[in-house]
């Protein structure tokens, strides 16, 4: 392929991406995290931090750099993220209860995207504040944060896989810690 046919197949590809991110995104989430676990945990939510300083809409994902608007989504970060944990803690065995001694809740300080200038990278970051409680006290606290550079649109992944791919880190990592603590 020559560099100036790559470089059209690039920019149609960066194109129709980017046209993409001004509909609304369904984020699919698949449990996928291979951690253990069993006993009552309550889920008390999330907050996206940028939502709550209202720098995004809350179903609104960071533009990290400057080259384009955040991606919109069909729900709000805080819900996906909430519902994402819900299904890890399922797949892991955990039973999911109003009222348990350890409940799970946390801050989402970065869900975000930047695409390159010229079209062939794209940079994103989720980054979360886990919080497990025991009765009012705080227990544990986590910073997770999964950043990847996708080198091109070309591999066919979307804003919804990277969005998602990450988010499945960021859990993997805060129920490996909490395991390992012994706080979950």
């Amino acid at each position: 392929m020559t560099k100036s046919l790559r470089n059209i197949l690039t920019l149609c590809l960066t194109s129709a991406l980017l046209l993409s991110c001004a509909s609304k995104v369904q984020l699919n989430y698949e449990p996928a995290n291979e951690v253990a676990g069993s006993g009552p945990v309550g889920l008390r939510g999330f907050v996206y931090v940028p939502a709550e300083a209202g720098k995004v809409k809350a179903n609104q994902s960071q533009a990290v750099g400057a080259h384009v608007k955040g991606s919109s989504f069909t729900e709000d970060v805080a819900d996906f993220f909430t519902r994402a944990l819900q299904a890890e803690l399922q797949k892991s065995g955990y039973e999911l209860s109003g009222v348990a001694d350890r409940n799970i809740a946390g801050r989402i300080e970065a869900f975000g995207l930047d695409f390159s200038p010229k079209g062939n990278r794209i940079d994103a970051i989720v980054q979360v504040n886990f919080e497990v409680t025991r009765g009012k006290e705080t227990a544990f606290e986590y910073l997770s944060t999964a950043t990847k550079e996708y080198r091109s649109v070309v591999g066919g992944k979307t804003v919804d896989d990277m969005l998602t791919e990450l988010t499945q880190i960021c859990i993997a990592q805060f129920l490996t810690e909490a395991r390992a603590q012994d706080q979950l």
